[in-house]
């Protein structure tokens, strides 16, 4: 499948917002309708009009108003109106559907978004050993820390900005472990490391990965802050979420984050493959 193009992406965002889909016939069904609104809203004040005329009667004799054929004909609008709202409600639900597109080649970015589990007590007690690891490899399959590092080194080469989000009660009391392998395996990287309580302090004990809600707006901010308020200021399409670490409720947060246009997530595979997916709404067929 041939993946759009940012700009055809943003096209089609646009005419998404205005018409609600970007479906050439659903955009001509909504301008006829919006023009029906329009001729309705036209004939309102000549329908009014006609009603309070065939109310008078000109003839004293007369006991009954004579059908004004004009004023029923201009009520047709209205009509049709109502019936185009109705099957446009109708089908609306089946104009849009989920897509996912897969990539096996993930682009090279700039911006990375992590999750950051904890490690266990026996991993804890022998960090200084592991700092003496000359590789990545070395640190065996079981590392809990095995996949973040993999997904770093995937970027090395044009990464400006790392966010790290921590649990609250887990990872977040070893960030500075995390921030010392980081420094060990990648010393010459171009980089900044930076925790989510580093540029946001209300994060400051870290993030309930339990709570969808909460690490879903700790992923918005880690997002907003890269592509609007850092320094660098990246594009959206230079920032990936990476959903490999944490619970599933991390997963599902990244996603979620990413619905908008020009947005990506990665997942570090279990024989460290870097995939990432664009997750969106599309017109349905």
């Amino acid at each position: 499948m041939r993946q759009k193009s940012l700009a055809q992406k943003r096209y089609s965002a646009l005419f998404n917002a205005v018409f609600g889909s970007s479906r050439l016939k659903v955009i001509l069904g909504a301008s006829i309708l919006l023009g029906t609104f329009s001729w309705a809203a036209d004939s309102s004040l000549h329908v009014m009009m006609a009603v309070l005329k065939n109310l008078s009667i000109s003839d004293p004799k007369q006991t009954g108003a004579q059908v004004n054929w004009q004023a029923l004909f201009l009520v047709i609008p209205f009509l049709f109106s109502l019936m185009s709202v109705w099957l446009f409600m109708k089908k609306r639900s089946k104009l849009v559907r989920p897509t996912i597109v897969t990539n096996q080649n993930t682009p090279k970015i700039k911006g990375l978004i992590l999750y950051l589990s904890t490690i266990s007590d026996t991993q804890l007690n022998e960090f200084d050993r592991i700092l003496t690891s000359s590789s990545i490899e070395e640190l065996g399959d079981k590392f809990s820390w095995r996949m973040p590092l993999e997904a770093i080194r995937y970027h090395e080469e044009t990464l400006l900005n790392l966010i790290v989000i921590c649990s609250s009660g887990g990872s977040q009391s070893v960030k500075q472990q995390f921030s010392d392998l980081v420094k060990h395996f990648f010393p010459k990287a171009q980089f900044e490391l930076q925790f989510l309580d580093d540029v946001w302090y209300r994060y400051k004990h870290g993030v309930d990965f339990s709570d969808v809600e909460a690490v879903f707006e700790a992923t918005r901010c880690a997002f907003d802050w890269l592509s609007e308020e850092s320094p660098k200021s990246l594009p959206e399409h230079e920032i990936l979420i990476d959903i490999t670490g944490g619970m599933k409720t991390n997963g599902i947060a990244g996603v979620m984050v990413s619905f908008a246009e020009g947005r990506y997530v990665q997942y570090v595979s279990n024989d460290y493959q870097v995939v990432s997916y664009d997750i969106n709404y599309e017109p349905s067929d």
